[in-house]
């Protein structure tokens, strides 16, 4: 539905997400079942898309606060310290004020999804030493990443333009809003790839300790070979 969204194709007719949602899981579960050599090629073009997003994003707000550069706001949306103080106003939807914790559900994710990457283990030369430093690494250098996309927006913009625009980070990108909006494709597809890649290999994995046994159909003959079956 993000991807829809971002490149307006939304709407187009009844169930057009279910659709396209299910036309690109069998292409990216087709990608995954030729193997994971693809998978990972794929992965670094996503990575590099996400990257470029997030440069842009946060280059289009550095010259924002300088003045040189309007992307779609206007100048009265330029209003620093802003948001240094919480200031919690009641949904408008559901009339439900939000608090810190509530909104911790909103990172929580960013974070859980790391933990993803342990299911290909079994392709790691050291899995116990290359596991936590990379776990470790990865939640370090996303939530630095994390921290200075909120301090740079929260510093430039004001409380009400964050608040109105929901879309800010493509209305303020460097040099057009395009770069983010295929950001958010490719890390949806991304992410649907990674997950299609681990999880067969995590039921097979079940299957074949036989820890539940009606998952026994989906046990691949050698563990060498690809779960195409647990697919």
């Amino acid at each position: 539905q993000s991807t829809a969204s971002s490149i307006g194709i939304d709407h187009v007719f009844i169930y057009d997400t279910q659709v396209a949602s299910l036309s690109l899981m069998f292409i990216i579960a087709c990608v995954v079942s030729v193997g994971m050599k693809y998978v990972n090629m794929t992965s670094n073009l996503f990575l590099f898309m996400v990257f470029l997003s997030i440069f842009s994003m946060c280059m289009g707000c550095i010259l924002f606060a300088q003045g040189e550069f309007m992307g779609g706001l206007n100048p009265w949306d330029r209003l620093a310290y802003d948001n240094i103080w919480p200031r919690y106003q009641p949904d408008p939807v559901t009339g439900i004020t939000p608090t810190f914790f509530s909104l911790v559900a909103l990172f929580y994710p960013s974070v859980t999804g790391i933990l993803a990457g342990s299911n290909r283990s079994a392709v790691l030369a050291k899995p116990s030493q290359s596991i936590p430093l990379g776990t470790i690494a990865a939640i370090l250098f996303t939530t630095l990443i994390y921290i200075f996309v909120v301090w740079i927006f929260g510093l430039t913009i004001s409380n009400v333009t964050l608040k109105d625009d929901k879309f800010v980070v493509a209305t303020i990108a460097y040099p057009c809003d395009e770069v983010v909006k295929i950001g958010v494709i490719t890390s949806c597809i991304g992410a649907a790839l990674q997950c299609l890649a681990g999880s067969p290999r995590l039921l097979a994995a079940i299957a074949m300790d036989d820890a539940i046994p009606f998952l026994r159909f989906v046990r691949p003959k050698d563990a060498t070979v690809e779960r195409k079956k647990a697919i």
